[in-house]
C-alpha cells in the first residue's frame, strides 16, 4: 500500500509525464528482473519502477546517436524489447517519450517488431494471436510462451532447445534465458548465425559480445555483413526477387530458400559439376533432439544439392516416425522409409541406400551430426582429385554439442586400417561403387562401417583424406565412442571383417586381439626361412655389449647371423675410425643375406617373435621395402614428438620429430604406414638396399642415412612399415654430445634439408596440419623449420 506521500509524488509525476501515467494506468508487461539484471540495477532500491525506468531511458536516448552509434546491451523492459534496435529501425533521428510506451501504445499496431526476437507476422502465423486481442506481448506471455512458440524467424525455439537439452526446463521462458545467459557464451539462437564466426570479424567486439545477433542485425542494415562466411546477403537478393533488407533476406531464407535450396555464395554456385550427394542415415529409437539436430545439420548445408534419406528400422516409438514425416513433409529432398519388423542397421543402411540417387552416398548416424559446409568441400574434392571414397576429420560433442576432443587423421594408410577403423566419420563412396560390393552386410552388425571401407578399399586406391572436422560424433552412452565395453560383439564383428578382407587380398595372416578393443594384429605367416643378418651398431663403446644370446631368444627364425659393428673388441675392428654409418655400409654390402636388419642401440630385451613382426610383412607385401619396430626405454618414459618444438635447432630432434611424428598421431600401438624411419631398428632386403645405393655416409654419417634411404625408397615406388610388434628395450636413447659431432650433425642436418627440400616443403600425407592449427603454429613457418629456413 502507498502511503499519502508516495500517491501525491505519483500524481505529480503521471500530471507532468504521459508515459508514466500511461504505464501506471494500463500495467504494461514489465519484467523487473530482467531490467534489472541488463542494467545492473539493485531491484530493491529502486522506489518508483516507472519513473525510475522513463528517466534512466531519456537519459540513454540523450547520450546515444542512434543513426550511427553500433548496438549495445541497454537495459530493457521486457526481454522481448530490444530500446537500441527499436529506435534504431524505426525512429534513427530521434523520438519524443518513452520508446517501449510508443511500443505498447501505436507500435505493435503498425507490426513493429519489438526486438530482434519477435516478427508479428509470424507470431500471427504461429499461434491465434489476431490484432482484436490487443498486444501481442501479452498474448505471447499468456498463450505463446507456455506453448513454447518461435515468435521469429531468428529465434528457432525448437532448434535452440535440441541443441541443448538441458535447458528445456526454461523453454516457457528460452528467449529471456538466452539474453541473459546465453547469448554472450556464443550460443546461436537460430541454425544460419554464427556468433563466433561474426564477432571474428570486427575490430571491437565488446558491445556485441552481449548478443552478437542483435548487434549483427543493426549493424548490417548499412554494411551488409555476412550471418556466416558462407551466406552472402547481396548475392542471395540476386537469386531472389521482391527483396532486399537483412532482415527479409534471412527471413526469406530461412522460411523458403533453405527448402528450396538457394545457393546462398558464389563460390557454391559456381561449383562445377554440382555431383548430388545422398546422405544415408539408418534410424533407431535415438533422441528425438538428437535426430533433429542430425536432420538439420544436412538441411543447413552450403551445398544444397543433397538429398536425405533417412530408413527407420521399426523404432519403438511413435514419435520417430511422426518426426520424420514432418520433416520430410517440409522438404521434397528428404526421403523416408520405413521397416516392419526391425533388421539391424546394415539392412537399414540399405533401405536408405535404395532410396538414393546421387552419383555418391554419405553415412551418416542418427544422432550425429555434419559440419555446415561439409558437403561444400567434398564436392570440391571429388571434383579436384576424381575420388570414389572419401573421409573427413571429426570431432566427439557431446549432448549439447560441445567439442570433447578431435579426430585428426592421415591420408590414406592401408596398414594404418587393418589396425583399427580409424576413417570411422565422415565416410563418402561412389553409389556405382558402393552397389558393385553389395552395400553393407549384415552379418558385420556392430562393425559394418569398418568392413565397408575394408571392402571399398580392395577396390578401388581413389581414396581422398579432407583434413577438416566436417562430422561431429556424438558421445551418447550407446555409442561405441564412449563406451567400448557395450559392444563387444562389434569387436568381433570387426576381427571378421579384417580376416575376411586379408583373404580376399591373397595375404597369408590370422587376425589376433590385441590389449584394446576395436584394435587387431594382423600376424603374417613365413613364407619361408630366409637368411637374415642382424647389425647391432650402438654410438659408443661403453653401449656395445649384446650378446647374440639376447638377440635370439625371442625371435623363432633360422638361418641368423649377429654382427656388432665398429669396435675393437667384437667384431668388426674400426681402426680406420670409419663413421658409424660407413662401418653400417661396409658389412651391409659385404655380407651375403636376404634381410638385414640395424639396430642402433644397445638393447636389454626384445619382443617375443620380434625378428617374425619385422620380417613377414616384407614377404607377404611385395609394396613394403622397410620395415621398422618400437623402441621403449627400459624406465617406460615416453617423448612425445606430437606437436614440432619450432625453437630448436638441434639436429637430432629434427630427425626424431621427421620419423616420429606420425607414429605419434596415429597411435604408437598401431601398425601403420610412415614415410620416414631411422636406423634405430629396422629392416631390408640386401636386394633393395643395394639397389638404392646403400647408406650414403658421406652426406650422412651419424643422424640422417636411414631418413635418406627411406626417402629414396619412397621415391622409387615403396612403402615403409612401422609395426609396434617388433619392439626392443633400451637403457637409454642417446644423442650427440660431444662438440666435434655436434658441429658434423649441424653439416649433415643441412645436407639432408638440401637433399629433400622439395619433401620437407610439405606436409607429411600421413600427419595433420590441425595439430598445428590446434597449437596455433603457422603451417609455412612449420615447413620453413623442416627446411632449415630461418
Amino acid at each position: 500500500m502507498m502511503n499519502r506521500k508516495q500517491k501525491i509524488a505519483r500524481f505529480i509525476k503521471s500530471y507532468i509525464n504521459n508515459d508514466y501515467r500511461f504505464f501506471c494506468r494500463s500495467n504494461p508487461p514489465f519484467d523487473t528482473d530482467f531490467f534489472c539484471q541488463t542494467g545492473k540495477f539493485d531491484k530493491a532500491s529502486i522506489d518508483d519502477l516507472f519513473w525510475f525506468y522513463i528517466q534512466f531511458e531519456r537519459k540513454i536516448r540523450a547520450s546515444l546517436d542512434f543513426t550511427k552509434d553500433e548496438w549495445r546491451q541497454l537495459p530493457n523492459p521486457h526481454s522481448l524489447f530490444d530500446l537500441f534496435y527499436y529506435l534504431r529501425k524505426y525512429f534513427p533521428d530521434g523520438l519524443k517519450g518513452n520508446a517501449y510506451a510508443h511500443y505498447l501504445r501505436e507500435g505493435w499496431k503498425q507490426d513493429f517488431w519489438p526486438g530482434p526476437y519477435f516478427n508479428p507476422e509470424i507470431y500471427r502465423r504461429r499461434s491465434d494471436w489476431v490484432n482484436e486481442d490487443g498486444n501481442p506481448l501479452r498474448h505471447y506471455a499468456k498463450f505463446g510462451s507456455p506453448q513454447v512458440i518461435s515468435p521469429s524467424l531468428f529465434f528457432d525455439v525448437d532448434y535452440y532447445l535440441d541443441k541443448a537439452s538441458k535447458l528445456k526446463e526454461y523453454k516457457k521462458i528460452i528467449i529471456r534465458h538466452y539474453r541473459l545467459y546465453d547469448a554472450e557464451n556464443g550460443r546461436s539462437p537460430n541454425p544460419v548465425f554464427d556468433p563466433q564466426a561474426y564477432l571474428q570479424t570486427l575490430t571491437d567486439a565488446s558491445h556485441a559480445s552481449k548478443d552478437p545477433f542483435a548487434h549483427y542485425l543493426t549493424a548490417s542494415l548499412e554494411t551488409g555483413q555476412r550471418p556466416n562466411q558462407w551466406f552472402d546477403p547481396d548475392f542471395y537478393k540476386s537469386q531472389i526477387s521482391g527483396v532486399s533488407g537483412i532482415e527479409p533476406i534471412l527471413s526469406h531464407y530461412l522460411d523458403l530458400g533453405v527448402h528450396k535450396g538457394t545457393y546462398t555464395d558464389s563460390r557454391i554456385a559456381s561449383i562445377d559439376p554440382k555431383p548430388l550427394i545422398s546422405i544415408l542415415v539408418p534410424v533407431y529409437n535415438p533422441e528425438p533432439s538428437l535426430l533433429n539436430c542430425c536432420i538439420r545439420s544436412v538441411l543447413y548445408q552450403t551445398y544444397p544439392n543433397w538429398e536425405l534419406c533417412l530408413a527407420d528400422d521399426c523404432s519403438t516409438s511413435p514419435e520417430i516416425a511422426e518426426l520424420l514425416r514432418s520433416w520430410a513433409g517440409k522438404d521434397d529432398r528428404i526421403k523416408i522409409v520405413f521397416h516392419n519388423e526391425n533388421k539391424g542397421i546394415s539392412e537399414a543402411t540399405n533401405s536408405a541406400a535404395k532410396l538414393a540417387g546421387g552419383e555418391y552416398v554419405g553415412f551418416l548416424d542418427n544422432d550425429d551430426e555434419l559440419a555446415h559446409d561439409c558437403l561444400y568441400y567434398l564436392v570440391k574434392e571429388i571434383n579436384r582429385s576424381g575420388a570414389l571414397v572419401l573421409y573427413t576429420d571429426e570431432d566427439l560433442i557431446g549432448d549439447d554439442s560441445s567439442r570433447l576432443s578431435v579426430f585428426y587423421k592421415p591420408d590414406f594408410n592401408q596398414h594404418l586400417l587393418f589396425s583399427h577403423n580409424y576413417v570411422t566419420h565422415f565416410l563418402v563412396a561412389e553409389k556405382a561403387l558402393f552397389d558393385e560390393i553389395g552395400g553393407f552386410r549384415p552379418e558385420c552388425d556392430g562393425a559394418q562401417d569398418y568392413d565397408l571401407i575394408l571392402r571399398l578399399s580392395e577396390r578401388t586406391e581413389k581414396i581422398s583424406h579432407l583434413p577438416r572436422i566436417l562430422y561431429h560424433w556424438r558421445a551418447v552412452e550407446t555409442s561405441t565412442s564412449i563406451n567400448h565395453s557395450r559392444k563387444s560383439y562389434a569387436h568381433e564383428a570387426g576381427k571378421h571383417a579384417l580376416q575376411t578382407t586379408l583373404k580376399n587380398r591373397g595375404l597369408q595372416a590370422r587376425v589376433e586381439d590385441t590389449e584394446f578393443n576395436f584394435f587387431y594384429h594382423p600376424r603374417y605367416s613365413k613364407n619361408d626361412e630366409p637368411q637374415i643378418s642382424v647389425i647391432v651398431a650402438p654410438p659408443t663403446v661403453r653401449d656395445a655389449g649384446s650378446p647374440p644370446e639376447l638377440i635370439s631368444d625371442n625371435c623363432h627364425s633360422k638361418n641368423i647371423t649377429f654382427i656388432h659393428a665398429g669396435f675393437l673388441d667384437i667384431d668388426v675392428k674400426n681402426e680406420d675410425r670409419l663413421s658409424r654409418v660407413e662401418l653400417l655400409h661396409r658389412e651391409a654390402v659385404s655380407i651375403e643375406s636376404d634381410y638385414i636388419v640395424f639396430i642402433r642401440h644397445a638393447p636389454i630385451a626384445f619382443s617375443d617373435y620380434w625378428l617374425e613382426e619385422l620380417l613377414t610383412p616384407l614377404q607377404q607385401h611385395d609394396e613394403i621395402g622397410l620395415t621398422c619396430g618400437r623402441i621403449m626405454r627400459q624406465s617406460g618414459e615416453e617423448v612425445s614428438l606430437l606437436v614440432p618444438d619450432l625453437t630448436s635447432d638441434s639436429p637430432v630432434y629434427l630427425a626424431d620429430f621427421l620419423s616420429s611424428c606420425t607414429r605419434h598421431l596415429n597411435g604408437l600401438h598401431c601398425p601403420q604406414l610412415v614415410s620416414l624411419c631411422n636406423g634405430d631398428f629396422c629392416m631390408i632386403t640386401q636386394k633393395l638396399y643395394l639397389q638404392l645405393g646403400g647408406f650414403d655416409y658421406e652426406q650422412f654419417p651419424e643422424l640422417f642415412a636411414m631418413h635418406d634411404l627411406a626417402l629414396k625408397a619412397c621415391e622409387s615406388g615403396y612403402k615403409i612399415l612401422y609395426t609396434p610388434f617388433a619392439r626392443l628395450t633400451v637403457d637409454s636413447i642417446k644423442g650427440i654430445s660431444e662438440a666435434e659431432k655436434e658441429k658434423r650433425a649441424h653439416l649433415e642436418k643441412k645436407a639432408f634439408q638440401k637433399r629433400w627440400a622439395s619433401v620437407l616443403e610439405t606436409i607429411d600425407p600421413f600427419y595433420n596440419p590441425g595439430i598445428l592449427d590446434e597449437n596455433n603454429i603457422d603451417v609455412a613457418r612449420f615447413n620453413e623449420w623442416k627446411r632449415g629456413v630461418n
